[in-house]
């Protein structure tokens, strides 16, 4: 396992969030930090780089990335 796998796995553990059905999942934002992607906008591209594998693969891009914002 690499470092970043090694302390990611703590962290991912840290932001998980869980739906009112018991459905985990993660917020981009709180991602962005743990990777290590200071700009939004750097790391709004890796997401649509998923987004289009998902695609790709056969899967249902609104299952795997709801679009979802955030209130502040």
């Amino acid at each position: 396992m690499s470092k970043i796998a090694e302390k990611g796995s703590l962290s991912f553990d840290a932001i998980k969030q869980t739906d009112e059905k018991g459905n985990d999942y993660w917020s981009a934002r709180d991602l962005q930090n743990i990777l290590g992607y200071s700009k939004w906008d750097n790391f709004k591209k890796v997401i649509e780089k998923a987004m289009l594998a998902c695609k790709h693969a056969g899967n249902s891009i609104l299952e795997h990335f709801p679009d979802v914002g955030k209130m502040f």
